[in-house]
């Protein structure tokens, strides 16, 4: 099991120091849900100053017509790095691949529409080997999944996590509505006593979960689970290194999940989201 964090600073050492030694980087113009982007020669320029990490490029946007140039341009681009994977959600991203015979390995992320073995196994017949599943399953599926299929397989185990997305300003949009200027740093949506964090960026609005997922808990029955994300946005920095180490120090057996849980509950109110919670209902006919 392999610790992916999703940072919000360009400065790796703390991180690293921590125990983190992959990271994805949010491509700018091509991904969605992120807080800060990297430029391919900043991605190079890591890769160089620091040899031994993973690397995986995210490349998330939902790809329209007009795009579709700078997305095969970038694509050449980032292999040519030769990191370690592409991280994608559209599927135009899988027919430049093929058609431009890249090297770099593909990880797809389609959120929600992932979430059985059967899935997984059609898209790694198709050369899609490496696979984000869902926020919205729980860990019985996952390890029903993790059983059944030969995909390398990431879950999202920390942090805030997306609940909506739109290609809309709605931010930008809702002020102009009431002609009043934003002057908030931090945007949000109060609804039932709960917090809903809003992230506008030039390519979405993103409305993330009003808890944060902790899913230290499981790490013993995810141990077959080959990278387990923990994403920063939106969490006090220094927290969050601390965050890391406890995953860290968990996974190396220097302290049990019971502990881990424990110190990070002092750090931060958190949930199990839908790790033991069914979201995906049958539909009778």
């Amino acid at each position: 099991m392999k610790i992916v964090v999703k940072p919000t600073t360009k400065c790796l050492d703390e991180y690293i120091n921590a125990g983190a030694n992959a990271f994805i980087f949010a491509i700018e113009k091509l991904s969605s849900n992120k807080s800060i982007n990297f430029s391919i020669n900043e991605i190079k320029k890591i890769k160089n100053n620091y040899p031994d990490i993973t690397i995986y490029a995210l490349v998330d946007k939902n790809i329209f017509n007009k795009e579709i140039e700078t997305l095969e341009k970038t694509l050449l681009e980032i292999d040519k790095i030769n990191i370690d994977g592409i991280i994608f959600y559209d599927l135009a991203v899988y027919e430049i691949v093929k058609e431009k015979n890249i090297n770099t390995p593909l990880i797809l992320n389609k959120n929600y529409l992932v979430n059985n073995y059967k899935t997984c196994n059609y898209y790694y017949d198709k050369g899609i080997t490496s696979i984000i599943l869902p926020s919205e399953i729980t860990k019985e599926e996952i390890l029903e999944i993790r059983k059944n299929t030969k995909a390398e397989l990431f879950i999202n185990i920390f942090g805030y996590q997306v609940m909506a997305f739109s290609e809309r300003k709605l931010i930008t949009n809702y002020f102009k509505y009431i002609d009043e200027k934003n002057t908030k740093k931090n945007n949000y949506i109060l609804k039932e006593g709960n917090k809903y964090h809003i992230i506008e960026n030039k390519e979405a609005t993103i409305i993330m979960s009003p808890y944060i997922l902790n899913g230290i808990k499981y790490l013993d029955q995810f141990k077959n689970i080959d990278y387990i994300i923990l994403d920063e946005i939106d969490l006090p920095h220094t927290k969050f290194i601390k965050v890391i180490k406890i995953f860290n120090e968990v996974i190396n057996n220097k302290i049990s999940v019971v502990t881990g849980s424990d110190k990070i509950n002092k750090l931060f109110t958190t949930s199990l989201g839908f790790f033991d919670t069914k979201t995906i209902y049958k539909v009778k006919k």
